[in-house]
């Protein structure tokens, strides 16, 4: 009998931390996905799908056009000294 070969499909990887910035981001500035949508020309859908989970990895000119809105940029900054 023929040996079963495990499933090439891997679990979906966790989603990208800058969307849990902005959506922490959003609660800090009581902003809503709407507002967000209306001001950045960003879709309502789009914001959904990353609040939703089905967006891994989204573009950074999204991420920064959905800051900006909010009086925030994303951009390169020294590390902190622990």
């Amino acid at each position: 009998m023929p040996k079963k070969i495990p499933s090439m499909k891997s679990k979906r990887p966790a989603r990208d931390p800058i969307i849990e910035e902005i959506f922490e981001a959003m609660e800090e500035k009581h902003t809503s996905i709407t507002v967000i949508a209306n001001k950045s020309g960003i879709s309502k859908a789009t914001l959904y799908k990353w609040r939703n989970g089905h967006t891994r990895r989204p573009q950074h000119i999204t991420c920064k056009f959905a800051l900006n809105t909010m009086g925030l940029d994303l951009g390169i900054v020294p590390l902190r000294n622990k």
